[in-house]
């Protein structure tokens, strides 16, 4: 079984809440080395999100079609791999991977690191900034909040 680091970063394709697509995707092997760190081509693309992505619009016009990363994402994968992440989840579901085809399972660290509120009576969830400088006590800085491939390497830590 292998353990690898998956990160997908959206831009706007509309101006709702849920108007995104992916246009940067990154894989990270377990000793940190990035095995896949692509920019998606976003058709029909509002806006870049450069604070959220730190990608431009002409970075994003110059990726490669989704289906074809998403291909070389596959090829990375198999029924012997455990995905982790920060809510990996919602990434599994943008690139529409399969449990028990394209993966084995996957790991959430946010609900490692959740803490019970009793004031409210529910959970926290924590930033992956927020839990590394828990960790390890490095603060993650602007920029290397800006850069996508760094989540799935932080990830693994």
């Amino acid at each position: 079984m292998s353990f690898l680091a998956l990160d997908v970063e959206c831009a706007a394709t509309g101006r709702g809440h849920n108007d995104r697509a992916p246009c940067r995707v990154a894989v990270v092997d377990f000793d940190g080395g990035t095995l896949l760190d692509e920019m998606v081509a976003v058709p029909g693309m509002v806006s870049p999100l450069t604070p959220i992505t730190g990608l431009t619009r002409d970075q994003i016009q110059r990726g490669r079609p989704y289906h074809d990363v998403v291909a070389d994402v596959r090829a990375l994968l198999g029924p012997h791999v455990t995905l982790v992440g920060q809510a990996p989840f919602v990434d599994i579901e943008w690139l529409g991977l399969q449990a028990g085809v394209d993966y084995r399972q996957a790991v959430d660290i946010a609900e490692h690191f959740r803490t019970w509120n009793v004031k409210y009576g529910n959970y926290d969830y924590y930033s992956l900034a927020m839990e590394v400088y828990a960790l390890l006590g490095l603060r993650m800085t602007t920029l290397t909040k800006m850069l996508q491939s760094w989540d799935p390497v932080l990830c693994r830590l």
